[in-house]
């Protein structure tokens, strides 16, 4: 953040690591509950920018970002 911040990083790019870690938790229950097959799921890719780096700094302090 702080490189953001001072105008030396325009950008950066992100996944989930929340979803990455809850759903395949998710596809094993439903595999062994249910019988279901994998799946694939994008956990998209989000963006930190000067524009968005303060709303965004809570939830990477809480670890779902």
């Amino acid at each position: 953040m702080v490189a953001i911040n001072s105008g030396q990083l325009n950008f950066t790019i992100d996944q989930n690591p929340y979803l990455q870690g809850f759903l395949p938790v998710l596809q094993c229950v439903l595999s062994v509950k249910y019988k279901m097959g994998g799946f694939t799921t994008n956990t998209a890719a989000g963006t930190l920018s000067p524009k968005n780096v303060d709303e965004l700094v809570p939830l990477i302090d809480q670890g779902i970002r």
